[in-house]
């Protein structure tokens, strides 16, 4: 679609976070929903619960997500007591439920015991029910310290900017770690692999197959052509920050809608799929509007020296490229 050039230049690589359709995580949030699914369950089952807690919720639920700064012992026993009362009703349910049912329900019984577990200080953490696969990502941002989803990267042509990697990745790897399979990726996809690829500070410079990874370094030992023609590439990498604004702004990886990890890679792969085809579109539409213009052209000339009577025949007979191009489309 992009011509075989697009084959053979260098790539830049970079990461981002492809954020889950999912609520800011909190204990408090999750503790609630937890006490809600418990109900929901002992509903499905014909299970009768000591207590449903449902005015006792609401009225929790205000005082911990209070806001005053007079309110803040309230506002920590009132958390302390939903966590309290969501433990009560799982262990409620898995004294009740019959073997048929606690079998059915084994799974989610499980994760609400380890969510209700987890504490401020520990790794692989869940921060949705239905999305457990969610990791938390810190990239620095000011505005955004943390954000919930996945790490996708991305490998785009330096001069043609089409992407030819998209891999989206569980939780929240390093950066180093994701070099690899990008790569790989954009092997198993054109057939071929770059010679050199740009990275930034947060990836080493190491080689991979066939691929020099470079990432910035303070030049020793290099010339000043070498040192320039680095500097070109390194220029040139950052034509890709652009690039993932566009794909989070115009192609649907803003929030990623679809399930589960699979989800993550097919909606990566949805985005770059569009970015590229609408670079293609562009172009193909600058060629369009190009050739239209040529014709339009030509018949003007034709036009002239009719009038000027430089045809000898009677103009109303003659085929312009213009009419040409129209009546071949109408054809189509």
């Amino acid at each position: 679609m992009h011509g075989k050039a697009v084959l053979n230049e260098d790539v830049s690589i970079d990461t981002t976070v492809q954020p889950k359709n999912i609520t800011y995580p909190t204990d408090t949030k999750l503790a609630v929903k937890i006490i809600k699914q418990c109900r929901k369950i002992a509903a499905q089952e014909a299970v009768e619960l000591r207590q449903s807690y449902k005015f006792v919720v609401k009225d929790l639920l205000k005082k911990a997500n209070s806001k005053s700064q007079k309110q803040a012992k309230a506002k920590k026993k009132a958390r302390k007591k939903l966590k309290t009362i969501a433990n009560g009703l799982v262990r409620e349910l898995k004294r009740k439920l019959n073997e048929e049912s606690l079998v059915k329900h084994q799974e989610k019984l499980e994760i609400y015991e380890r969510v209700l577990r987890q504490k401020k200080e520990d790794t692989d953490k869940v921060y949705s029910l239905h999305e457990l696969e969610v990791g938390c990502i810190a990239k620095g941002k000011e505005h955004k310290k943390y954000e919930f989803g996945s790490k996708v990267a991305f490998a785009a042509g330096q001069k043609s900017n089409v992407i030819k990697a998209a891999v989206s990745f569980k939780g929240n790897p390093n950066d180093n770690q994701t070099v690899e399979k990008t790569i790989e990726q954009q092997k198993k996809l054109t057939g071929e692999s770059p010679k050199k690829a740009y990275v930034d500070r947060g990836i080493k410079s190491q080689q991979v197959g066939e691929t020099e990874v470079i990432a910035p370094s303070n030049g020793k030992g290099k010339t000043g052509a070498e040192k320039a023609k680095l500097r070109k590439g390194f220029r040139r990498r950052a034509g890709i920050e652009p690039i993932i604004g566009h794909l989070k702004s115009d192609c649907g990886m803003e929030r990623n809608y679809l399930k589960g990890e699979v989800g993550d890679q097919i909606n990566a792969i949805l985005a770059a799929s569009a970015f590229n085809f609408r670079s293609w579109m562009r172009k193909a539409l600058e060629n369009i509007t190009f050739v239209l213009s040529y014709l339009q052209n030509s018949e003007a000339i034709l036009v002239t020296k009719a009038i000027r009577g430089n045809l000898s025949r009677d103009f109303s007979k003659v085929s312009s490229p213009l009419h040409q191009f129209v009546n071949f489309k109408m054809l189509c």
